[in-house]
């Protein structure tokens, strides 16, 4: 087995953890740094091909490009723009501003802001960004693009700009999957948004899923994500 399919601990699982709800939607791996078999030239050509359809990506500095571009802006902004502009408006001006908008994409976009504003206050939905950053990351890697030092150095950086804007995984899982239906609104009809919804249950009701047990403590290369007896059992808003 290759190195890179070989189960992490600590730190490492941690950060491949940060890109879990796209693992999870994808059915690739998260309980190590390759997303497939490392020897499987179908698999590799298939995420390579996903690289250049979805992303644009074809090599390493066009990859970089998009990870900063995520760290650094992503549909985060948007959401906290959106969010403070709306701040203080009253229910009743928003249930007339969404009668007359009905079917809009940005009402549909104001909806799930307003919904989640508070719970997801100070972060946004800054997961999201940093999900698909994790994500490329290791795709980078599992394609050939990068090398394992550089997928790590990148999970470094993406570590230290995640870790203080969350209380744990369930924020986090939340602000994806918000995060999603944000980016999804007015592209997709509501049981398309609502399938993400049900992405996230699915890890609430996997115990062996890292983000049921691994501790959301301060990422370090020692007492940081110990195994808890008793699995989380999150309750996720709204779900």
């Amino acid at each position: 087995m290759h190195a890179a399919e070989q189960p992490l601990r600590g730190l490492k699982l941690w950060q491949v953890s940060l890109s879990g709800l796209l693992a999870k939607m994808n059915n690739s791996r998260h309980h190590c740094l390759a997303l497939e078999g490392m020897s499987d030239a179908n698999m590799i050509e298939s995420w390579t091909m996903s690289m250049h359809r979805d992303w644009g990506i074809h090599n390493e500095a066009e990859l970089l490009d998009m990870i900063e571009w995520l760290e650094e802006q992503g549909h985060n902004d948007s959401f906290q723009e959106m969010a403070k502009e709306w701040q203080g408006v009253s229910e009743m001006e928003l249930q007339k501003v969404s009668r007359r908008h009905e079917g809009d994409k940005y009402i549909s976009k104001l909806q799930l802001v307003t919904q989640h504003q508070q719970s997801l206050k100070g972060c946004g939905v800054f997961a999201w960004d940093i999900g698909r950053g994790a994500h490329l990351a290791r795709c980078g890697f599992y394609t050939g693009m990068i090398s394992e030092q550089r997928c790590w150095e990148l999970m470094d950086r993406l570590t230290e700009l995640v870790y203080p804007r969350f209380s744990g995984w369930l924020q986090y899982g939340l602000s994806y999957t918000v995060g999603r239906a944000y980016w999804q609104a007015g592209y997709h009809d509501n049981a398309y948004c609502d399938g993400v919804f049900d992405h996230l249950r699915s890890i609430q009701n996997d115990p062996e899923h890292p983000w049921n047990w691994l501790s959301w403590d301060t990422p370090s290369e020692s007492g940081f994500g110990v195994k808890t007896s008793e699995p989380q059992k999150p309750v996720f808003p709204g779900l």
